[in-house]
């Protein structure tokens, strides 16, 4: 077994986004993890501290750099570089619960990985027959109650923190705009990206569609960015300069 995303990359293009790689098929390790894991859904009505607090766990502490990060754009909204006018501010969700008072959400719970990446991801270095003979590693942040869209958001925001700063801005606005609408052509998206955010997306809602409640899933998304972003902000593998701020959802909204 080896891990693919450092063996198979070439051209500048990630490996796992190569032409008969897994997250090229259209069901991926995300839709066999979803499967095999969790069941049958699981959907508890949850306020938004607690959705975002599932998701960031100790990076909430006070003195963690998400937490600083999110004190530092006090406010009702917040000025973004390319944009003409102010946005919602996605870190008021998570330093006043007072904005979001009475809101519950239908939220996916279950069993979740807690840190999946294509680090973490095992598979044959052949590529055959992935579904079956993957193999997930380092498991400590397992939780039986986790969110269950924050795994799929996180590992491709976690593949983007470290692409985003070879993007050009009008690619990087792109991104951001196909993160948070499917409905987007993506023209201006690499290929092997658009691809990979597709096939993830896909994979994640085929097996929300099987529980007839795909709508639901798509409303959970926006709260994993803004969490999975603030995660990303808060790690020093993150490349400078890559404004992982910009694709928390609820800001663009």
């Amino acid at each position: 077994m080896k891990r693919w995303w450092r063996r198979n990359g070439r051209n500048g293009v990630p490996g796992c986004c190569q032409p008969g790689s897994w997250c090229t098929s259209r069901f991926g390790v995300v839709g066999v993890v979803l499967d095999e894991w969790v069941g049958p859904a699981l959907l508890p009505s949850l306020d938004v501290p607690t959705i975002l607090a599932r998701q960031l766990a100790e990076r909430l502490a006070p003195g963690n750099r998400p937490r600083r990060t999110a004190a530092a754009y006090p406010g009702p909204t917040i000025d973004a570089e390319g944009e003409d006018n102010p946005l919602p501010n996605p870190f008021a969700l998570v330093l006043d619960p007072s904005r979001t008072d009475g809101i519950r959400i239908p939220t996916f719970v279950g069993k979740a990985h807690g840190d999946l990446h294509i680090e973490n991801i095992l598979i044959p270095s052949s590529l055959r027959n992935v579904d079956t003979t993957y193999q997930l590693i380092d498991l400590s942040r397992y939780a039986a109650d986790a969110v269950l869209t924050r795994d799929p958001v996180h590992l491709v925001l976690h593949i983007l923190a470290r692409r985003l700063s070879e993007l050009s801005a009008a690619q990087r606005t792109a991104v951001i705009d196909l993160l948070l609408d499917p409905e987007q052509d993506g023209d201006l998206v690499p290929r092997w990206l658009f691809l990979l955010i597709d096939r993830v997306r896909s994979a994640a809602k085929d097996w929300a569609r099987r529980a007839g409640l795909v709508d639901l899933w798509r409303d959970q998304i926006p709260l994993s960015l803004l969490a999975v972003a603030l995660t990303c902000l808060g790690r020093t593998s993150t490349r400078p300069g890559t404004d992982a701020t910009r694709a928390s959802g609820p800001g663009r909204g």
